[in-house]
């Protein structure tokens, strides 16, 4: 590469850049702009996140477990819902970006001390917004399974719970 070349093709564009305008304007102007809109203008913070749950367990922990999410800042309650055809139309129809869904045995597993899943299905049409939520369902989910293991520890062992905590 030739560095006399380099600096000849850049003052010609130097020359013609201050020459118009325009690109004048668009090539100064224009990057510090959108800098600033993109660091103040726009949040990365998700809230009121409409979700449902389709419980097929229906006993008291599986409710307890969807009330952390219900009294949660970040998500807006939609109701349950009957199955996995209603979840997906919702989901599809966007009436709803998050969907919990318990399985039938949720709470014999968690009450005799084995491990019990449930599903999360997100709509994905935006990436970033899906793994924010997706950072929201994982620390909400970290929340209540921590309570639920300090209630298990407190009942096994006979001691309150406050001396039980995980």
């Amino acid at each position: 590469m030739n560095l006399r070349r380099v600096l000849t093709v850049a003052q010609k564009e130097g020359r013609e850049i201050l020459r118009d305008r325009i690109v004048l304007l668009l090539a100064f102007l224009l990057p510090p702009m959108l800098f600033l809109v993109d660091t103040y203008g726009s949040s990365r913070d998700v809230a009121n996140v409409a979700f449902g749950v389709v419980d097929h367990d229906d006993t008291t922990l599986s409710r307890d477990y969807a009330n952390h999410f219900m009294h949660s800042p970040y998500f807006r309650f939609k109701g349950h819902l009957p199955g996995m055809r209603e979840a997906e139309r919702r989901l599809s129809d966007r009436k709803v970006q998050l969907v919990i869904v318990f399985p039938e045995g949720f709470q014999d597993a968690l009450l005799s001390g084995r491990a019990a899943t449930i599903q999360t299905l997100f709509d994905g049409t935006f990436p970033t917004t899906t793994r924010t939520l997706q950072g929201y369902v994982e620390a909400i989910n970290a929340a209540a399974s921590a309570a639920i293991q300090t209630d298990y520890v407190s009942r096994i062992l006979g001691i309150p719970r406050e001396d039980a905590q995980v």
